[in-house]
């Protein structure tokens, strides 16, 4: 009769560890991305120190759309920046802009339509190609320049 018992106990206490074990985690199905590889967004956050030692403390926001039939640079930055871009861009671009009331823009109209346009305030920095319109060394190079901005920018 004990090995009844013995025989009973042990089934019920195999038959309830079975019951405890948990089954195989399901696996998850695998994650889709996709890539875009003619256009990318930016953003970055900085704090840079300045020439002069003086701690500052910025938030400095990029986005870049580049696409196969324009391109565009839009920045926000600390406003002390702007003396050393408008120089970069007076470089590249050429000191035949337009100044009015703090802001500065450099544009080619080709066919009647806006083909690059060049915005630069204290502060902010837009930049738009329509690559259909321009050649497209000219495209490489502003895309070449929001490259070397972007790097000015986040520091």
């Amino acid at each position: 009769m004990k090995t009844i018992i013995t025989a009973i106990v042990l089934s019920i206490i195999s038959i309830s560890v079975q019951g405890q074990i948990t089954p195989p985690a399901t696996p998850e199905p695998p994650a889709t991305s996709s890539s875009s590889y003619t256009s990318s967004s930016i953003s970055h956050s900085t704090s840079y120190s300045s020439d002069n030692k003086k701690r500052r403390s910025s938030s400095s926001s990029i986005s870049i759309n580049n696409t196969s039939d324009m391109y565009k640079f839009r920045a926000r930055y600390a406003k002390e920046l702007t003396t050393e871009l408008k120089e970069i861009l007076n470089n590249e671009l050429g000191v035949k802009n337009k100044k009015e009331e703090g802001i500065i823009t450099w544009s080619k109209v080709k066919n009647g339509e806006k083909a690059f346009y060049c915005k630069l305030a204290k502060g902010s920095l837009k930049i738009y190609v329509d690559k259909e319109l321009v050649s497209d060394d000219f495209a490489e190079k502003i895309e070449m320049l929001g490259q070397e901005l972007r790097d000015v920018i986040s520091g």
